[in-house]
């Protein structure tokens, strides 16, 4: 082979693996449980599912396979459903990412089959108003059409539901077609009774008293109104239907035996906690049950969700009946039966590796009434097959009033991580770690001031990023904030004593509308750092610099870089977690659980060259990394190695290896210098392992 051609090949091999990375737009899929965590009581089922506050639920069986699924709605909006992977005896609910019969819900919702053609159809809010979506498809392939978007009385009037309210559809009169009920802020019952068929409803409006039930909930010496979450259910088997009754200003459940008939109800306050014995229901308030016989043993189990407030500890309640058909007798089996990964109220991620184990951790910050808190989750697991233990859910101590988020990285050049923590009030603490990179020790926080040594204050609701944004080797501070702005404090100090100068013209353009949690990324790999945040309303933008690091100029992609609803408060941390040399994608939310969503375009030089397969394999891990990157290559057979790295632009800036290796195992690190043995900018290098015609290459990402 001619030298120039030689010579010039990796140039070649750069170019085109330039035109792989920017050619074609990462792709990335969500995945539930693909990186196991487990919190001491055993491994958490559906992991990235983004976790949940205050779900409205029902237990049906939508897709036909003679199970109870549960769909469900959530106080910011999203909604989806958990399919039943089990049976209906042992049931194993999956948070599906694929939507089922393309469902569409607002404020709450109720699936009955209202045309008695042997397929669930559902009814929705509408503001006040109510819709009534079809069922077009079938029982085990659903299509839901919206049929009308506001029903109508008999007198052609529209049906409204108080917003707040949760009403049902049921058989209260026993004619063998359902009814129409709904509660009302005065504590009574709207009655509305089907005059047409089972296969055409028709509702006419009787009352807005029905039997004379006035509930009024609160604490003694403080009765009052409020909305209803209410459920019929013949929980005594005797024929007719019995009522539970979920107030706004009740810490339990009601529980309105029907003492009459199915034709004839005569409904009778029975107690006004629910069950009836040392599991009784406590709560903060406004519980929502739903009864199903999840077990298949011929009675009724209850579900129950507290609605309204997003801090309360409980998720989705389930006590299983261990009486019978006729007495029942409710336990309380578990608080959180749909567990996922959740820190309660709107994460924000932080990856890092605090014990120097070479592979990520996670430590995740929170909103909660009173206190937001710290979790940690080590990675247990290996750089390529992360798997982690939730440790701790108060970090260190470390908590403010209702928010902490935490962004970590070597502020003081010692070797390990220091930590800023932003806080609800606008404000932020510096943590420095006085431990060792092995084992981190966080002292006690202190303001932290800006280089006129004035404490630093956004307003509201801080979100920090530490990033070395201007290639000087240092570490600069970007922070978002309830404005939906951007603050740039440069690092005008050293390495090794942090000077945080204010810039304000850098993000001067960028106002994502409320709650901007940054990340800077090179993500079209041009040499320029490039923003994405969240913003309250859970959108996701992309801003690419269309300028230089030092003069950016910001163009808005795109407001949903990932087309899917998220609710609110969307937090990105983009991290290659499995060592696959691409980003990954994590996603925070205001519900306290994580999305994760796994590149699957993989930056590999293999390609774009012709070689004898399995001949030698190269991982890089952490990537990022900070302050280095081991290199593992296995090579099949002894052979002459070369091993280099190059910036994005093809220009080689350190030779790590050359010479004869054995085969097997062997191991690099890199620091993040060049051959002059200076720290190199932040940013994309590629790692380049060569021997003979044989080439690979891996993309890591340095981060100061």
């Amino acid at each position: 082979m001619p030298l120039l051609h030689y010579l010039l090949k990796p140039l070649a091999i750069f170019a085109s693996l330039l035109i792989t990375f920017n050619s074609y737009p990462q792709q990335f899929q969500p995945k539930l449980n693909i990186f196991p965590v487990n919190d001491g009581a055993g491994l958490i089922q559906n992991i990235y599912s983004g976790g949940h506050n205050n779900i409205e639920h029902q237990l049906i069986d939508i897709d036909g396979d003679e199970d109870f699924d549960i769909p469900y709605l959530d106080n910011d909006g999203t909604f989806g459903w958990y399919e039943n992977t089990g049976d209906k005896f042992n049931s194993d609910f999956e948070f599906s990412f694929t939507p089922i019969g393309n469902f569409v819900f607002s404020d709450w919702f109720y699936f009955v089959d209202i045309d008695a053609d042997n397929d669930l159809d559902y009814f929705t809010a509408n503001a006040d108003h109510i819709s009534y979506y079809e069922n077009i498809g079938s029982i085990t392939s659903p299509l839901f059409i919206l049929n009308q978007e506001s029903i109508l009385d008999s007198a052609g009037q529209p049906i409204l539901s108080e917003f707040g309210s949760n009403p049902v559809f049921a058989d209260v009169d026993g004619d063998n077609d359902y009814d129409f009920i709904t509660g009302n802020s005065s504590g009574t019952l709207t009655f509305y009774e089907n005059i047409g068929t089972p296969q055409s409803f028709n509702f006419i409006y009787i009352t807005d008293r029905w039997q004379d039930i006035e509930i009024i909930g609160g604490a003694l010496n403080n009765f009052r109104h409020g909305a209803s979450s209410i459920d019929f259910v013949d929980i005594d088997n005797d024929n007719d239907l019995d009522l539970f009754w979920g107030d706004f200003f009740s810490t339990s459940m009601y529980f309105i035996e029907n003492q009459g008939t199915a034709s004839s109800p005569d409904m009778q306050l029975v107690s006004n906690v629910y069950p009836i014995n040392e599991d009784s229901i406590q709560t903060s308030g406004f519980n929502m049950p739903r009864f199903a016989d999840i077990d298949a043993d011929n009675d009724y189990d209850i579900f129950v969700s507290v609605l309204y407030d997003p801090t309360v500890p409980q998720s989705l309640m389930f006590y299983k009946n261990n009486g019978t058909a006729f007495i029942p007798n409710h336990s309380l089996v578990t608080e959180d039966y749909l567990k996922t990964l959740d820190v309660g109220n709107t994460s924000i991620t932080s990856f890092v590796d605090i014990d120097n184990d070479t592979d990520l951790d996670i430590i995740l910050g929170s909103l909660n009434n009173p206190l937001g808190t710290l979790h940690f989750l080590k990675n247990i697991g290996t750089p390529t097959s992360p798997a982690f233990e939730y440790l701790d859910s108060s970090y260190f101590g470390i908590e403010s009033d209702l928010s902490v988020s935490p962004t970590l990285a070597d502020l003081d050049n010692d070797n390990d991580p220091d930590m800023i923590i932003g806080k609800f009030n606008g404000k932020l603490s510096f943590y420095n770690n006085s431990g060792n990179p092995n084992n981190p020790l966080f002292t006690t926080g202190e303001s932290l001031l800006d280089n006129n040594g004035d404490e630093i204050d956004i307003g509201t609701t801080a979100v920090p990023f530490l990033f070395d944004i201007d290639n000087d080797f240092n570490y600069d501070l970007v922070i978002g904030g309830f404005n939906g702005k951007i603050n740039l404090y440069r690092n005008t100090g050293t390495s090794s004593l942090y000077q945080f100068t204010l810039i304000p013209d850098y993000f001067a353009s960028i106002d994502v509308g409320d709650n901007s949690t940054p990340f800077i990324i090179d993500y079209n790999e041009d040499g320029n750092y490039d923003l994405f945040t969240g913003n309250r309303n859970g959108k996701f933008y992309y801003f690419q610099n269309e300028g230089t690091n030092l003069n950016p100029i910001w163009d808005e992609i795109t407001n949903s870089f990932i087309p899917e609803d998220f609710g609110a408060n969307t937090a990105p941390y983009f991290v290659d977690i499995d060592s696959d040399t691409d980003m990954d994608l994590f996603l925070g939310n205001v519900r306290g659980g994580l999305y994760l969503y796994i590149n699957t375009l993989i930056s590999n030089i293999d390609d774009q060259v012709t070689k004898p397969v399995n001949t030698f394999s190269i991982k890089a891990f952490p990537n990022p990394f900070n302050p280095k990157v081991s290199l593992d290559i296995h090579l099949n057979k002894e052979m002459n190695l070369i091993v280099e790295i190059y910036n994005i632009i093809g220009e080689k800036v350190q030779q790590l290896f050359n010479d004869y290796l054995p085969a097997g195992e062997h191991r690099f690190t890199w620091d993040g210098k060049n051959e002059g043995n200076e720290i190199l900018p932040s940013g994309n290098y590629i790692i380049l392992a060569r021997s003979g015609l044989i080439n690979k290459a891996l993309k890591v990402t340095f981060l100061k």
